[in-house]
């Protein structure tokens, strides 16, 4: 194996994440909700393997084949990072004009918002069953 068949044969193990390959995961993401689902619990891993496995099987842009549910995560987390750091700074800069909203983030602000209903519908079921939990124990 020569040097261009090394390069060749590393080329072709990684891949370089685009905007369309962004989309495509927010989209997953999306649509199998796995914001509704605790980090690290057995639901969410499955709903991470689905989603790469979806990718993998894409037609209209290229995945990696050995694509992982850990680098899918991973990545998730690193867009959505990035966006909820952009969202801090234009807050800040208040009085600046809104620049025009990508696919991107408009799909990783949909995320965002449905994340946030998730985590109060949580909260607000817990709240529920410890009221309930505390009116047997008092019976």
């Amino acid at each position: 194996m020569d040097k261009s068949d090394k390069h060749m044969s590393q080329a072709s193990k990684s891949m370089q994440w685009t905007r369309e390959h962004d989309i495509l995961l927010c989209r997953e993401v999306l649509a199998l909700e796995v914001y509704k689902h605790k980090k690290g619990t057995n639901q969410a891993g499955r709903l991470w393997d689905e989603i790469a496995k979806n990718l993998r099987g894409c037609q209209t842009v290229r995945f990696k084949s050995n694509l992982s549910q850990r680098a899918v995560r991973e990545r998730f987390n690193l867009i959505q990072g990035r966006f909820k750091e952009n969202e801090k700074t234009e807050l800040a800069a208040s009085g600046i004009s809104v620049p025009e909203q990508h696919e991107l983030d408009v799909l990783l602000e949909d995320i965002a918002e449905r994340e946030r209903d998730a985590i109060a519908e949580a909260s607000e079921k817990k709240g529920q069953e410890k009221a309930t939990a505390e009116d047997i124990r008092n019976q």
